[in-house]
């Protein structure tokens, strides 16, 4: 089920208001709109951004790297607000912003919904890291991150807060396998076996 958003972007992924759904949980997720800002804005600050930060993540970036986001909510209630930009210096990653209310009965569907539509949308063109930033005492943002692929830094399995993916986009395959080495020895020092392995 897809609704208009009050609001587009430039990103045809994101001028429409996706329903994130399980089996007990049904919340509405789409781009930061003018009505939703000041609801977003008030929610950022309950959960104590600092001001730089919360001015950094609400803003739309500029030239060398936009600022997406992402708004899951029941009305104007917010359960999770995601931001995000794409950098390519040289090689390219997605620094994600993620904040929950993770008292929220939706919170979970919020999380997998937010880091499934953004691991995408980063690797549409092409693959690319990505580093979250969970907030210290979200211990559910933790586990759904850890649950999508992303790892903490070696020694910080426990607590560790900056956590990594690698978003590839696409199936690695007998036919892509050459290429596709490079490709993961360039972007993140991966080194895949000669061969592919036989499963």
């Amino acid at each position: 089920m897809l609704r208009r958003s009050l609001e587009t972007t430039e990103d045809s992924e994101f001028d429409l208001n996706q329903i994130a759904r399980t089996a007990d949980s049904e919340i509405l997720s789409g781009p930061l709109t003018t009505d939703l800002f000041k609801y977003v804005e008030s929610f950022l600050k309950i959960h104590h951004v600092p001001p730089d930060r919360l001015k950094h993540v609400l803003s739309s970036g500029d030239h060398i790297a936009r600022q997406k986001h992402i708004v899951l909510s029941k009305g104007f209630e917010i359960v999770s607000f995601a931001s995000w930009d794409m950098m390519q210096n040289p090689r390219k990653m997605a620094t994600i912003f993620l904040c929950t209310d993770e008292s929220s009965s939706n919170v979970s569907t919020a999380i997998n919904h937010s880091l499934d539509r953004i691991s995408r949308e980063v690797s549409l063109s092409a693959p690319s890291l990505m580093r979250l930033h969970v907030f210290p005492g979200h211990p559910i943002t933790r586990k759904v991150a850890i649950a999508h692929g992303f790892r903490s830094d070696p020694g910080k399995e426990e607590h560790g807060t900056t956590f990594h993916k690698i978003a590839f986009g696409r199936v690695i395959d007998r036919q892509s396998w050459e290429n596709d080495k490079k490709i993961l020895k360039t972007l993140a020092g991966i080194e895949l076996p000669s061969t592919i392995p036989n499963y």
